[in-house]
């Protein structure tokens, strides 16, 4: 006996519409999350900025981090980005120098010690190029006018930018 033809593909009826994201079957969006407790933010002078913006950018240079301080004493703007530098440099530098303890004292451990110490020297050079991409974005927001906290080490603060709130 010979199979029967197959029809002829015709498309289903058409279903009722459905506003955007209600069809059965889909879920509702999720409500946006609650803000986390974040530093207050700090809305630079625009006069402040146009004049220091220069320094800003130099507070990420290693070497000159300390100089804009001390020719800009009075710019919150310049000394939020000193601070933002600075805080950047301790927290990498100390993150390499841990990094670079542990291996140094697994080097001698039989077996496991050289895979970890290539680990943490694989890691470290990792939170030293961090810095180099952190710096370079910081002179790109200095040189815009930005102040912007970095989203993690945002709330630490070596050097104060803010003035005193009067109430």
């Amino acid at each position: 006996a010979a199979a029967p033809a197959p029809a002829a593909y015709a498309p289903p009826p058409p279903g009722p519409a459905y506003a955007p994201g209600t069809a059965p079957g889909y879920a509702y969006a999720a409500a946006p999350a609650a803000p986390r407790n974040r530093p207050p933010a700090f809305m630079p002078d625009p006069a402040d900025v146009a004049a220091n913006r220069g320094m800003a950018m130099i507070s990420y240079m290693l070497l000159l981090i300390f100089l804009p301080l001390t020719q800009c004493k009075n710019s919150p703007y310049v000394r939020f980005h000193a601070n933002r530098s600075l805080v950047t440099y301790v927290f990498c530098f100390g993150g390499g120098l841990l990094l670079f303890g542990i291996g140094a004292l697994t080097v001698f451990v039989p077996t496991v010690g050289p895979i970890l110490t290539l680990i943490c020297g694989v890691l470290s050079w990792g939170m030293m190029m961090s810095v180099s991409v952190l710096c370079l974005i910081g002179m790109v927001q200095a040189w815009q006018g930005k102040a912007r906290p970095l989203p993690i080490l945002g709330g630490i603060t070596f050097i104060k930018y803010m003035p005193a709130r009067k109430e």
